[in-house]
């Protein structure tokens, strides 16, 4: 069976800048497009940021972990959202702080130690110079009881004589 070339459907491609009207060609390349007024695109952030925790959250889950039982710690740490690794990196970084603190806490023990022994020193030397004042003192008070004795006896003396 031959077809008459009569009977087809004419069909001629659409060429940008063929002689159609600009304003038609602009109207089928804004339909190509989706409408920015239905679909907005959602904001591109620069780069995605880790989840930072506090040593609050890191101790709070810390201690969940070590409440748990074996079989619970899986679903702890799914919840929370974290791998094992990262919670022995928080565990080694804890001890490092409480050891950090424990030293700082020895230096200042150290330096509160020498401070109370230089006091006792030095108050032991305020004691001792107290004592030799005390003692200068009697010492002073005798010597005058003496010579106000020998005063009177040698006025007595005089005037018996």
């Amino acid at each position: 069976m031959k077809l008459k070339s009569d009977s087809l459907p004419s069909f001629q491609p659409t060429i940008l800048g063929s002689g159609r009207d600009k304003d038609q060609e602009r109207s089928d390349l804004d339909r190509s497009r989706p409408d920015p007024k239905i679909v907005a695109a959602p904001p591109q952030s620069k780069k995605s940021s880790r989840r930072r925790y506090t040593i609050a959250d890191k101790l709070r889950v810390l201690s969940m972990l070590d409440k748990a039982a074996h079989g619970e710690k899986g679903l702890i740490l799914r919840r929370e959202g974290l791998y094992y690794d990262s919670v022995k990196r928080w565990r080694k970084q804890i001890d490092k702080l409480q050891k950090t603190e424990q030293t700082m806490a020895d230096k200042n023990k150290d330096e509160s130690s020498h401070e109370i022994a230089r006091l006792k020193k030095e108050l032991s030397k305020t004691k001792r110079e107290l004592e030799k004042a005390h003692s200068l003192i009697e010492i002073q008070k005798k010597v005058s009881l003496f010579l106000e004795q020998a005063s009177r006896d040698l006025k007595a003396g005089e005037s018996s004589s």
